[in-house]
């Protein structure tokens, strides 16, 4: 654009630009204006809904997190001390100790339960 066509479109502007006096004073009257009653909120928020929402995640994780043991259970992925005991002494028998060492006694609780292969994790760790 040149600025002969800058100029036509200046002078054919039909509100000419704003000083920075008329800006302060728009500001002033819409901050001190009194709030529009359209805006405002007739009802009372609702608070109900996601303490609901918040019980029953609750409620959730806490039947999940007490299922858990019987789910693995019905998976077969659970074994007891005994198992854990064998396959910690059939580890003991493919893995080899530095000369002058001997294995520690592995002492699992009989109410205690964990998954398959734990007894040999348990050597290899030792070893």
């Amino acid at each position: 654009m040149t600025d002969q066509t800058l100029s036509r479109l200046r002078a054919a502007n039909p509100c000419p630009a704003a000083t920075p006096a008329d800006a302060d004073a728009l500001f002033d009257r819409i901050v001190l204006a009194p709030a529009d009653r359209r805006l405002a909120r007739t009802t009372r928020p609702r608070y109900r809904r996601p303490l609901l929402v918040i019980a029953a995640v609750l409620v959730a994780c806490g039947l999940l997190a007490s299922a858990a043991y019987g789910i693995s259970s019905w998976l077969g992925q659970t074994i007891a001390g005994p198992t854990v005991k064998s396959e910690y002494a059939d580890a003991q028998k493919q893995l080899v100790t530095p000369p002058g060492y001997a294995w520690p006694a592995l002492h699992w609780p009989a109410n205690s339960v964990t998954s398959r292969g734990a007894g040999g994790g348990y050597a290899v760790a030792i070893d």
